[in-house]
C-alpha cells in the first residue's frame, strides 16, 4: 500500500470498466466508514447550542448514513454487487452533499 492519503479517481466509465481497481477500493471505504463513524460518536454526545439544535441533529444523522453507506459499499465490493456497489456511491454522493449544506447553513448561522 502506498503511502500517503487515497487518491480516488471518479470517471465516466462504469463499475465494471474499474474492475482493476476495486480490490484497491475495499480498504479505502473501510477507512471511510471508520472516519464518519469515529465523526459521528464525536458529534453525538454534544450538547449543541438551542438555535443550531436541529442543524445538530441532522449532521449527526448524516454523518452515521455516511459510515453506513461506505460500510454498504464495501460489502458490495466484497460480494461483487455491481449494482449495490452503484446504489451505495450513489447515496454516499448525495449524503455528502446533504452534509455540506448542512455546514452552509451552520455558516449561515454564525458557526
Amino acid at each position: 500500500m502506498a503511502d500517503g492519503p487515497p487518491i480516488v479517481w471518479v470517471h465516466g466509465g462504469s463499475v465494471e470498466d474499474s474492475s482493476m481497481m476495486v480490490a484497491d477500493l475495499e480498504p479505502f471505504f473501510d477507512r471511510v466508514r471508520a472516519l464518519y463513524g469515529r465523526a459521528y460518536l464525536g458529534v453525538r454526545p454534544v450538547r449543541p447550542p438551542a438555535d443550531v439544535a436541529d442543524l445538530h441533529a441532522r449532521v449527526a444523522a448524516s454523518l452515521r448514513g455516511l459510515a453506513d453507506d461506505a460500510r454498504r459499499a464495501r460489502d458490495a465490493l466484497r460480494g461483487g454487487d455491481a449494482a449495490a456497489l452503484k446504489a451505495a456511491l450513489a447515496d454516499l454522493r448525495a449524503e455528502g452533499l446533504r452534509l455540506q449544506a448542512l455546514a452552509a447553513q451552520l455558516r449561515a448561522r454564525g458557526y
